[in-house]
């Protein structure tokens, strides 16, 4: 095999593999928000008191073997989803990932009057989660979020 062929194959190894972990990713994201509903209806039982925890989020985070912030994450979504349906829709789509999502359902509870979540749908298509990540900090800002400004940039 000449080293154009391997160049080749290389490419369309990695333009193949590319493709399944885009499509795995987007069915582990779907996932995530499956999962995050049902943490946040499994919160309002209390069988995580009866069980011996402190929260729904330690108990969680003990017997599923997550991170306190991750599950604190999916709680949020769960919690959030039915007032976040363009971005739910957005996800379903392949437009933003769960860690957008996930992002906003933060910021929504952080927010609460008078949060936009067109406004930061806009930036989370356009943007990666970590750069979303800082531009939800910057809205949660009361007088940034006031006049419409998730970047904190000057109009």
């Amino acid at each position: 095999m000449g080293f154009g062929a391997v160049v080749q194959y290389e490419t369309e190894l990695g333009e193949q593999l590319s493709a399944e972990l885009i499509a795995d990713r987007h069915l582990i994201d779907l996932l995530e928000l499956s999962w995050s509903q049902k943490a946040a209806r499994f919160a309002k039982t209390e069988y995580w008191d009866q069980a011996g925890s402190v929260s729904a989020i330690d108990y969680l985070r003990h017997q599923c073997h997550m991170n306190e912030m991750v599950v604190a994450d999916r709680l949020a979504v769960g919690r959030q989803l039915c007032e976040l349906g363009e971005s739910h829709q957005s996800l379903n789509d392949s437009r933003i990932g769960f860690a957008h999502l996930a992002t906003m359902a933060r910021t929504a509870e952080a927010v609460e009057t008078g949060f936009d979540e067109l406004q930061l749908l806009k930036q989370a298509e356009e943007s990666s989660p970590g750069k979303f990540f800082h531009l939800c900090r910057h809205y949660r800002t009361p007088s940034r979020a006031a006049r419409g400004d998730p970047s904190g940039q000057r109009r």
